[in-house]
């Protein structure tokens, strides 16, 4: 929030209540202390002078949470992943069981996990939704292998990725909720049976 939107909050949020400013603010505003100056005019009363009082302390805080960017969204709780394959996975892996990891790239954390069948009529032919486990500003990757037995392997096992089609996709510094859709690509599969031992 800009030092003159914050001016201008104030200054309607002052006359709403029929509270007069104060001599000096120290508000909150982009990390850094600053003070604004306001002419000095008496309170009408002690409820004027709560008012104020509470108007100050929301918007110091209010402020500093700004201090983060506007296009970041703060939860106490955390984010959650909504992930889906589309209608390209369904020729080639319809019917086929799928599982999934939700990981931290720094240490290789299963934040979630699950599984399900890949759909060979539905679009998209996969989806899961996380809770919400993923921290802000921590870099996450879905891990997640179909357990396709192309030209061999074993059921239930997690074998090579030329075997099983496996990928990792990346989600880096989460700052909010992600929904997120990819094609088939094998291409780029890459092995992530690590991410599914017992």
């Amino acid at each position: 929030m800009s030092e003159q939107k914050l001016r201008h909050s104030v200054f309607h949020a002052l006359n709403g209540t029929r509270v007069l400013p104060v001599t000096l603010a120290a508000l909150v505003v982009e990390g850094q202390m600053r003070t604004i100056g306001w002419s000095e005019r008496c309170f009408h009363s002690r409820r004027s002078r709560l008012s104020l009082a509470v108007l100050m302390l929301v918007l110091m805080l209010g402020a500093g949470a700004a201090c983060d960017g506007d296009d970041d969204i703060v939860s106490p709780t955390g984010f959650q992943l909504t992930f889906s394959l589309d209608a390209t996975f369904q020729a080639p892996h319809g019917g086929d069981p799928i599982f999934w990891a939700l990981v931290q790239s720094s240490n290789g954390f299963a934040a979630d996990f699950g599984g399900g069948v890949v759909s060979d009529t539905e679009n998209p032919a996969f989806s899961f939704t996380t809770a919400d486990v993923m921290k802000r500003g921590v870099d996450y990757e879905v891990h997640y292998w179909i357990d396709s037995n192309i030209g061999g392997g074993t059921l239930g096992v997690c074998d090579a990725e030329t075997i099983d089609h496996q990928w990792s996709t990346e989600l880096l510094s989460v700052r909010n909720d992600i929904n997120l859709t990819v094609p088939h690509n094998p291409s780029l599969v890459e092995n992530v049976c690590s991410s599914f031992l017992p």
